[in-house]
């Protein structure tokens, strides 16, 4: 189930996106996603419900959409890697699979790449490509967007 965010509930969104920032300069700080990376996260927090949240108007000011959904993929794809690392499938893990390939990032090849080959050890190379792709080109990009708006590729295609 998506969550939405209005002005009843704005101080949980203030509560996931703390949450994600702290799980996303974790990855950023050990240079990308490894195991057990979702243990940052309280327990409490439902994450899942954060891949596809809206974020109504009058939050707006106090919580970023984009970031609930950036900090529930990477939560999602953090989660996934250790459960095919232990090879510890499950109908949650199919069900986090089908709801991270349901939101906007499960369009991207990145995620695509990730699920499809997560599950096939013979395919590991493939996999950790896709893993630093996400890094690179997912969680870094987006950092960088935050801090130098001017200089982001995003900013740049939207003005030609």
């Amino acid at each position: 189930m998506s969550k939405v965010i209005g002005s009843s509930n704005v101080d949980e969104g203030v509560r996931a996106t703390s949450s994600f920032v702290g799980l996303l300069h974790r990855i950023v700080k050990e240079s990308g996603i490894t195991n057990d990376q979702t243990a940052y996260l309280p327990h409490e927090l439902d994450w899942k419900a954060y891949l596809t949240a809206t974020v109504q108007y009058e939050a707006q000011p106090d919580v970023d959409q984009e970031l609930l959904r950036l900090g529930a993929m990477v939560a999602a794809v953090s989660w996934l890697h250790d459960v095919y690392n232990e090879e510890n499938y499950s109908d949650e893990m199919v069900e986090v699979e089908r709801r991270l390939g349901g939101s906007e990032f499960g369009k991207t090849p990145e995620i695509t790449g990730f699920i499809r080959t997560g599950r096939d050890p013979e395919k590991s190379n493939d996999y950790r490509g896709f893993l630093s792709a996400i890094y690179r080109n997912l969680i870094t990009r987006w950092w960088v967007t935050q801090l130098a708006p001017e200089e982001s590729p995003r900013t740049s295609s939207e003005e030609t």
